[in-house]
């Protein structure tokens, strides 16, 4: 039988593993799309994203299979990973737009469509 302590300390460290393993992929698979993509294509944006990120992660999952049985090993394994995590990370803060203190329609661009379309209404008339 497991002391008490044991299963407090296990639930402590496997609780801040998790929270640190989905942080990054769950941000930028579920949070983020549905901010920048327009009100129009949001739906189909976010679901692309989710896909994107699942297709990945089933290539991957076979990928670690070859790899672990090749000569690269298992600190070859890692090293790619953790190669692949910094060129993601990378990636999402160069390419992607800081979202912080903007609403919905700044972020993907419908305040200035929507104020070009209400300008031509406006000077139209």
């Amino acid at each position: 039988m497991l002391s008490a302590a044991y299963v407090v300390e296990f639930l402590a460290i496997y609780g801040i593993s998790y929270f640190f393993i989905e942080f990054g992929p769950n941000v930028t698979t579920f949070i983020y799309p549905p901010e920048v993509f327009p009100t129009k294509i949001r739906g189909i944006g976010a679901g692309a994203s989710a896909a994107g990120g699942k297709t990945g992660a089933f290539i991957g999952t076979f990928l670690n299979v070859i790899i672990l049985s090749s000569s690269i090993g298992e600190s070859g394994l890692f090293l790619i990973l953790a190669a692949l995590s910094a060129l993601g990370l990378l990636l999402t803060l160069a390419i992607l737009p800081e979202t912080k203190g903007k609403d919905l329609e700044q972020i993907s661009g419908e305040s200035e469509l929507l104020r070009g379309n209400l300008n031509n209404t406006v000077t139209s008339k």
